[in-house]
């Protein structure tokens, strides 16, 4: 069956294509036809086309031989108005020019003369100074000379004061070696009394702690005595001793003996005394040990601050010797090499001064000639520097105007009669060029009609030929469809309209056929479907009975689910209800403590109190801000937030009653803290730690060395409730901690 569909829809189709083929073969002959015309017609117009460009070719050459005759009549009139001007330039300039010429001579004929004035100035100036140099170097020399010998008088001087000072030194030397020497032997006898002193003290020592003993003994066993006494004198009860069973008469009398044993067992002991005379001695002895030591100490410092001063005078001696020595003198004849040199150097200064005096006179002189000679060599100077300023401006006006003349190409140098005769004829030849001019421009004006002609002419023929290209490729590309149609259908590109007629109705004969071939193996087919749907029939009937079966036992166990679903909805009804009122109440009980918390750690400036807000089973924490309710992430810092999550957390914590594990772990709780933060943190863990309703332990983690430092500080006071860890290392058997 399928066969016979895809052969009657192949046939059907051949069918179709040869009856829509059937009008296009009457035109294939009308557009061969049409496309020989337009050929023929083209060929014309291409031939009309190439005399039409040789003719505007020609055109073109006579139009380009005006334009350069135009363009060479414009330069050369051009060049006729700039000879024109320039001469007019060259006249209004001459006189100028010849101002310019005299100024410069003029002007360096003064430069040269100024200069050689200049040169002479200067000359008389260089010997102004050398004489002043001269003059300086001597007057320098002279107070050279005078400076030294005013420090050599100086120097002089101080060894004659020096001088006596020595001597005295000498005596006091003297002094101090006699009494340093007599010092030495009373030092050592005061060392051997203290040494004496120090045994006698140790003795002394030795015997009161002996004694010390001997009392603490007896001590010790009077209060034993006095105890067994006072243990008597409470079983008195008669005149009978208690101890011994003697009758003493009187219970009067028998108390007055017990206080008689005790008062003596007090005051007889000579250890007592002893003790007290031991003591006087050790005090004695501590005494001549102190004043002997003070007696040492003193006499030890005035050797010592002898022995200090003979080291200064001896040195201050040794320095007047060398310094007697530099100077070239003896110290035995200091006195009167001194006085002979001091006189003869006096007289050399005062010999000095007298020169001095007249060489600064003559300086003076020279000062005031090199004073006048420098003006007058400025005065110059300063006429040079204007003359030169002036001929610059002299040589710049003449060097702008040989450039304005090499510009318009003439001379300066030129005569006046020249000029006029330059300009007489240059007019005439200007009146030629103009009239020569005016034709010209007129021919190259009918000569740019002309072509503008042609070129239209040109531009008609052009579009013309392109549309008969357009017209002939149009058909031929009709044509060529046809045929290629007529060769799918495997005809001939010459067949004629009968035999496609005959084409056609054999394709449609063999249409039917094949057509009936298809609707007799319909017919057979819908025989056989008939049969073997009665039997699927039946097939389909059990199935569906099964089927029945297996959805009414689903029913049955869909309808006991459904029971279990509609407790579980009532139990997670209750559940959420459960959950929702246990977050009200929360909220409503500890949720002003998240806000106290929050201000203990750290308030933010310009917001208002933190409130917990029950919505449904989740808590939402908003903040007020001029009566309006914010959200905190939106207007917190990092810091601020980690403040606000501290607070949450923390009240959670204190006030979990669900589990009974107590502590609380925080894990470097004060990230994005500053110092302020971190200090009221602290503050608040003392005071959760004091709280006792709700007593809790803290365990908190962290990597600043600074907040570990501070923790230890202010958790000391708590003693033994507190502990620090931390972890020094990693050794063999894991982490080092030191417990501190």
């Amino acid at each position: 069956m399928q066969l016979l569909s895809r052969e009657s829809k192949k046939a059907r189709r051949a069918f179709e294509r040869l009856r829509s083929a059937a009008p296009k073969i009457p035109n294939i002959g009308a557009i061969s036809s049409e496309i020989a015309s337009k050929e023929k017609e083209l060929e014309v117009a291409r031939v009309k086309k190439v005399a039409t460009e040789k003719e505007q070719t020609e055109l073109q050459e006579n139009l380009n031989a005006i334009s350069r005759r135009v363009t060479d009549l414009i330069n050369r009139d051009r060049v006729a108005r700039g000879r024109v001007e320039s001469l007019a330039w060259l006249k209004g300039q001459k006189d100028a020019y010849g101002e310019l010429i005299n100024e410069r001579a003029s002007l360096n004929e003064g430069i040269r003369l100024s200069q050689s004035q200049h040169t002479e100035a200067e000359r008389i100036v260089n010997d102004v100074r050398l004489n002043r140099s001269t003059l300086e170097n001597r007057i320098s020399e002279n107070e050279r000379q005078v400076n030294a010998t005013q420090e050599r008088l100086t120097v002089l001087d101080d060894l004659q004061a020096g001088y006596a000072k020595s001597q005295q030194n000498e005596s006091r030397i003297e002094i101090l070696e006699q009494s340093i020497a007599g010092a030495a032997e009373t030092v050592d006898k005061t060392r051997r009394d203290l040494d004496a002193a120090r045994r006698v003290l140790s003795e002394a020592r030795a015997k009161q702690d002996r004694f010390e003993y001997e009392v603490e003994q007896i001590q010790t066993n009077q209060t034993e005595l006095q105890n067994l006494l006072s243990t008597l004198e409470t079983l008195v009860q008669n005149s009978k001793c208690p101890l011994c069973g003697f009758d003493h008469g009187t219970i009067e009398q028998l108390r007055h003996q017990i206080e008689t044993h005790r008062q003596v067992s007090k005051s007889a002991t000579e250890a007592h005394a002893a003790l007290r005379t031991a003591q006087l001695d050790l005090a004695k002895a501590t005494a001549n040990v102190n004043t002997f030591e003070q007696k040492l100490k003193e006499r030890e410092q005035t050797n010592a601050s002898n022995a200090r001063e003979l080291q200064t005078l001896r040195a201050n001696n040794v320095s007047f010797r060398n310094k007697v020595a530099g100077a070239g003198l003896s110290v035995s004849k200091l006195v009167a090499q001194a006085a002979e040199e001091m006189d003869r150097l006096r007289q050399y200064v005062a010999d000095l001064n007298d020169k001095l005096a007249g060489d600064v006179k003559a300086r003076e002189t020279v000062n005031r000639e090199q004073t006048a000679a420098t003006e007058q060599h400025k005065g110059i100077q300063t006429e040079i520097d204007s003359k030169k300023g002036r001929s610059i401006q002299v040589e710049k006006n003449l060097n702008n105007l040989l450039v304005e003349a090499k510009r318009r190409q003439i001379s300066l140098e030129l005569p006046a009669g020249e000029i006029e005769q330059n300009n007489l004829v240059i007019n005439t030849e200007k009146a030629e060029i103009a009239a020569t001019l005016e034709q010209a421009q007129q021919d190259l004006e009918n000569a740019t009609v002309a072509m503008t002609s042609k070129k239209q002419e040109l531009d008609t023929l052009t579009s013309h030929i392109l549309e008969l290209e357009v017209a002939i490729t149009t058909k031929r590309h009709q044509l060529l469809s046809h045929r290629a149609e007529l060769r799918e259908l495997n005809l001939e590109s010459d067949i004629t309209s009968d035999g496609l007629a005959k084409l056609i109705d054999l394709q449609l004969d063999q249409l039917v056929i094949l057509e009936e071939a298809k609707q007799a193996t319909l017919n057979l087919e819908v025989a056989l479907d008939a049969a073997e749907t009665s039997a699927r029939q039946l097939e389909l009937k059990e199935l569906i009975r099964s089927k029945e079966i297996s959805l009414a036992q689903f029913d049955e166990a869909n309808r006991k689910e459904e029971e279990w679903v509609r407790y579980f909805t009532i139990v997670l009804t209750a559940l959420q209800e459960e959950q929702e009122g246990a977050v009200r109440r929360y909220t409503d009980q500890y949720g002003s403590r998240t806000s106290v918390i929050q201000k203990r750690l750290r308030a933010v400036y310009g917001f208002g109190d933190i409130f917990l807000k029950p919505v449904r089973d989740r808590i939402e924490v908003r903040v007020k801000r001029n009566n309006e309710t914010l959200r905190p992430p939106d207007y917190f810092s990092e810091s601020q937030q980690q403040i606000l999550v501290l607070s949450i957390f923390l009240t959670a914590c204190s006030t979990q009653t669900w589990s009974s594990f107590a502590p609380i772990l925080l894990d470097d709780p004060v990230t994005h803290f500053d110092d302020l933060n971190t200090y009221s943190f602290l503050d608040l863990l003392i005071g959760l730690l004091e709280d006792s309703e709700s007593p809790r332990q803290f365990i908190f983690s962290t990597c600043e060395e600074k907040l570990f430092q501070l923790a230890r500080q202010k958790f000391q006071h708590l003693g033994d409730r507190t502990r620090f860890y931390s972890f020094k290392s990693i050794g063999i058997d894991g982490p080092i901690v030191e417990v501190h």
